[in-house]
């Protein structure tokens, strides 16, 4: 699997085309948006305000050259918010942290739209 990164504005560094370890990576679970209560007579009530995209964590972990590397500590240090586009689907995710590894590097993001 292949994830596409870039930036809302301009950047003189571009954009990455990276290679996702895909047994190492999660895209986040769907879910709806549900709040449970317990009633005074014992039961419950259930308020179910639908799904929605921004529920979702992505977690993906790249096998990165030194460049690609520097270029995601990069993005992490500069910009909270950037696009990601990958399977099919383009997200607005907000930028939430970097994990390196000797062999891996893991970038957390919250979806905040997918188009």
């Amino acid at each position: 699997m292949r994830a596409a990164i870039f930036t809302r504005q301009f950047d003189p560094l571009g954009d990455r085309l990276l290679s996702v370890d895909a047994g190492r990576s999660r895209l986040g679970d769907v879910s709806r948006r549900k709040t449970r209560v317990k009633t005074l007579d014992g039961g419950y009530a259930i308020e179910d305000r639908g799904f929605s995209p921004a529920d979702r964590a992505i977690q993906l972990a790249f096998r990165a050259s030194e460049a690609e590397r520097d270029y995601l500590k990069y993005l992490v240090s500069t910009y909270s918010y950037c696009y990601i586009c990958l399977d099919g689907a383009l997200y607005y995710v907000s930028i939430s942290r970097l994990s390196e590894s000797f062999d891996l590097v893991t970038l957390y993001v919250d979806v905040q739209e997918q188009y």
